[in-house]
């Protein structure tokens, strides 16, 4: 599947970046796991994908999303996605720890997101499905 035309505009806007982050977070992960434990995504011919729900509130929920490499020193966890999924709106965002400027944050929000949805999309594309509880230590102290 080729990228949507809007994706292929420079100043995508960023509430179009949500929602088809939105359609592929669903398409890759259709029901989400009942709680926070870390669960794994695995693809024929692939790299594990490490997930968990880091927040459940009313409408909105926070995961985590990203390959764990033991081996490295740094980034152990990458490409690291913090996601927040707003169930009510159907939108996805790729959640930011910088203090920027607002035109420079939005600029930063909308690479961030921009990555997400290639990389959900790559997951879609190579058929990453849920398999259980992850057998590993956990991550979360190694991110």
């Amino acid at each position: 599947m080729q990228n949507p035309r809007f994706m292929q505009r420079t100043e995508t806007p960023l509430q179009s970046l949500y929602e088809h982050n939105y359609w592929l977070f669903r398409l890759v992960l259709p029901q989400p796991p009942e709680d926070d434990g870390w669960y794994l995504l695995r693809a024929p011919q692939r790299a594990a994908l490490y997930l968990r729900c880091t927040g459940r509130h009313a409408y909105t929920s926070e995961w985590l999303l990203g390959h764990f490499y033991p081996t490295r020193q740094q980034r152990r966890f990458a490409p690291d996605y913090r996601i927040r999924v707003y169930h009510d709106a159907r939108l996805a965002e790729a959640m930011l720890d910088a203090d920027l400027p607002v035109r420079a944050l939005r600029a930063a929000k909308r690479a961030q997101n921009r990555a997400l949805a290639e990389w959900l999309d790559y997951c879609r594309r190579h058929q990453y499905r849920l398999d259980g509880a992850a057998q590993t230590a956990p991550l979360l102290d190694s991110a």
